[in-house]
């Protein structure tokens, strides 16, 4: 039969799109298995969100080697997905610290898939969106957990310095680097070290009464500084506000910028509840929102246009691992040393149709060898699409696992086809009863 899958929650920014398929509920795929401590090995079903992840994790004193930044991200859909965060530039995306999935293929089977195991599996699973067969449960490094991570705020006054430093902490001994560029020439590199002593001031960032963590990054950006996090905090610091997404709340809304504001709707702030008022609101096409992988080398000529020609801030930047395994479906299967991911989101005076720029963006990704995270809206046509993919690959693994009569394609699942006009009033009402009901 065509089938879907429902999960409970969604950290996709694209349109659900009324389809022929049928649905199939694997929200109660959301237990942690097993924690092999001695061997820094956890097992967990496919539906298990970061932050339970982290919860069961930290009663072992581990934690997973690299921690999606969303608390609702889920374990399958970092691999569906292709997730990373600051430790990738050591470890890769979440999907290259799996050992092993146990999935269910289309043809009805449960297998293993592992290195050893459905290799061609194994490798294809990840970046795939649930186009070649459904994960059930996966197998992953950890590594030794502390209490807290030891900050650094270095400013940067340019892109190139930007990229210089990236190359320049991602070769290093370090545990966590990512960035931010607040504008052309300001811009703050954030560098991580656990630690499990107090040695510089605490702040946290996951409390009503805590700023925003781009904020507090801004006014760190003007000189060094360094301060204590505790890691639950240092993980999800991006969770309030949705890095800064939630800031255009208060323009749609019409809300004062208060603090106070921030204090009495901050559960309303929260990534879980922000993507909840995009989707039943159909705010997508309102905002322009890509995370697209460029080598080092042709990053800054990306910077540079985004300048230029869309005027966009603050920009994420997170140097990341390139993938050395054949996973052609991922954003980090790109050949070079070093990946710079830039996630940029937002919107900009200089333009008032955010689909056209993101369709113009997608042609100079291309032309830069670079490859985005399918989760944001995609406009490519399908040969356009297929330049950047394998096809061929592709079609094979899903023929051999009779995907292609049961699963929708990458694209197919990714590619947006149509406008959508926001819709405000009936979105609160559906948002409000979504919280009654806890279903979205």
């Amino acid at each position: 039969k065509q089938i879907r899958f429902r999960h409970g929650g969604t950290n996709a920014t694209r349109p659900k799109q009324q389809s022929k398929y049928k649905m199939i509920d694997t929200s109660d795929l959301d237990q942690v298995l097993r924690i092999d401590a001695e061997n820094k090995i956890a097992v967990a079903e496919a539906n298990v969100p970061m932050d339970q992840l982290v919860t069961e994790t930290l009663k072992h004193n581990l934690i997973p080697q690299v921690v999606v930044e969303f608390p609702g991200i889920t374990v399958g859909g970092a691999i569906q997905g292709a997730a990373l965060e600051s430790s990738s530039f050591r470890f890769g995306q979440f999907d290259d610290t799996c050992l092993q999935y146990e999935v269910i293929t289309p043809d009805g089977e449960i297998r293993q898939c592992s290195k050893d195991e459905n290799v061609d599996l194994f490798y294809g699973i990840v970046g795939s969106y649930g186009s070649i067969c459904l994960i059930t449960s996966v197998t992953f490094r950890l590594m030794d957990a502390a209490s807290f991570v030891e900050l650094q705020y270095i400013p940067v006054t340019s892109f190139t310095e930007m990229i210089a430093k990236c190359r320049e902490y991602a070769s290093k001994s370090i545990d966590f680097v990512d960035g931010i560029m607040f504008s052309k020439d300001n811009g703050v590199l954030l560098v991580g070290n656990l630690q499990q002593e107090q040695n510089y001031p605490v702040q946290t960032f996951i409390n009503a009464t805590d700023p925003w963590f781009f904020l507090h990054a801004k006014k760190m950006s003007s000189k060094k500084h360094t301060e204590c996090v505790p890691i639950v905090d240092y993980f999800f610091r991006y969770d309030r506000g949705a890095f800064w997404m939630g800031d255009y709340v208060f323009d749609i809304l019409k809300l004062p910028r208060w603090n106070i504001c921030k204090r009495i709707f901050n559960a309303f702030f929260t990534t879980r509840n922000l993507y909840r008022g995009l989707h039943y609101a159909n705010y997508f096409q309102a905002f322009f929102i890509q995370d697209i992988y460029f080598p080092a080398e042709t990053v800054t000529q990306y910077l540079e246009f985004v300048d230029q020609e869309l005027g966009i801030y603050p920009i994420w930047l997170c140097p990341m691992k390139p993938t050395a395994n054949p996973v052609k479906l991922s954003p980090s299967y790109i050949d070079t040393d070093l990946i710079i991911n830039v996630g940029l989101w937002g919107r900009s005076a200089r333009f008032s149709n955010p689909i056209d720029k993101n369709k113009q963006v997608e042609q100079l990704m291309i032309d830069l060898n670079g490859r985005k995270m399918l989760y944001s809206q995609q406009y490519l046509s399908h040969q356009d699409f297929w330049k950047v993919y394998d096809q061929q690959w592709y079609n094979q693994l899903r023929q051999k696992f009779q995907a292609e009569q049961t699963f929708p394609t990458v694209y197919e699942k990714t590619v947006v086809r149509k406008e959508f006009k926001p819709t405000p009033v009936r979105g609160f009402f559906r948002f409000y009863w979504s919280l009654l009901t806890k279903r979205f």
